[in-house]
């Protein structure tokens, strides 16, 4: 281990911890799938039942979201080998050793595999929330016999409440794993950041060769985007279900039994979470992302100016 020079202590905390957290990261990852195994696999079953339901004519267009999500889901794909090649890269540059390099590669295994799991249900709950939105709207502005119309509105409630169901039993399988790797990518990407502005601009923090530092990057890059795919899909998803809620809640039919069933729906929806969440109170989309990226600005800035007296290139 190369000698660390600063006189920071929360760059020194952020050295000391990340094992740790990299350490619960990969047990709650692994605790996670093995004590929910069966209800992961009954609530994957759920979205496929879901997904091949039929509501109204189902009209799919390749607008721009979904080009754009097609092209995030095959890149996502494509990026769950490149960081076990840049460990191996690290290896034969010198800088780590066989046993650390298979504990790593261990646990990036792990986390990225319950990383892309979480990925696929979100994807499904999207995929079937955006088909029950654009249902619904041709359900509500395509004149029909009422008593046809309200028995359609009454079978989406009933699904919609389903999905919400499956979002909560979501939320509650994956909410350590998530957790924790926001926790290790602030702390990784604030350390990463800090040691890269340290070799720029002045002394460098832990001393390597120049292609170990841009495999650090990487990493660190690669683990920011795992991180801001998951917030965009999970995003949209949120966005297409507080949609149809709020065309649920308020249909334009003007009549007393729609009325009735709404207030009963929104009574079953009142103690409910009805987006992708953790521990119930952190919203997992892009205004998540801003904030980490926020709160990681503000710790490098903390951290550089501690040890200012390591900047002077002089």
């Amino acid at each position: 281990m190369q000698p660390i020079v600063t006189h920071s202590k929360l760059t020194y905390l952020c050295i000391k911890i990340y094992p740790v957290i990299m350490e619960l990261l990969i047990v709650s990852s692994l605790y996670s799938v093995h004590r929910w195994q069966h209800k992961i696999l009954k609530l994957l079953m759920d979205l496929l039942n879901m997904e091949s339901i039929e509501f109204e004519p189902y009209f799919y267009k390749k607008n721009a979201q979904q080009q754009s999500l097609f092209k995030l889901l095959k890149l996502r794909i494509v990026l769950i080998l490149p960081s076990t090649f840049i460990l191996i890269v690290l290896i034969y540059l010198g800088n780590i050793s066989s046993i650390y390099f298979a504990n790593i590669c261990l646990g990036r295994t792990v986390v990225t595999s319950v990383a892309f799991l979480l990925f696929v249900v979100i994807w499904q709950i999207w995929q079937f929330s955006l088909k029950m939105q654009i249902s619904l709207e041709y359900l509500l502005h395509h004149p029909r016999p009422m008593p046809m119309q309200l028995q359609k509105i009454l079978h989406i409630q009933r699904i919609f409440y389903r999905l919400i169901d499956t979002i909560n039993e979501l939320n509650i399988i994956f909410k350590y794993p998530i957790f924790l790797c926001i926790i290790h990518v602030v702390n990784h990407t604030c350390f990463t950041s800090y040691m890269l502005i340290r070799v720029i601009f002045g002394e460098p923090l832990i001393k390597f060769t120049s292609k170990t530092y841009i495999c650090v990057a990487l990493l660190n890059v690669m683990e920011l985007f795992e991180v801001y795919s998951l917030a965009k899909l999970s995003s949209l998803a949120n966005k297409h279900i507080e949609t149809i809620l709020n065309i649920l809640r308020y249909p334009t039919l003007n009549r007393d039994s729609v009325d009735r069933c709404n207030e009963w729906f929104s009574l079953q929806l009142c103690a409910q979470n009805i987006n992708i969440s953790v521990f119930g109170i952190c919203t997992i989309d892009l205004k998540l992302v801003f904030s980490i990226i926020a709160n990681i600005i503000l710790l490098v800035i903390y951290m550089v100016q501690s040890d200012y007296i390591f900047m002077s290139t002089v």
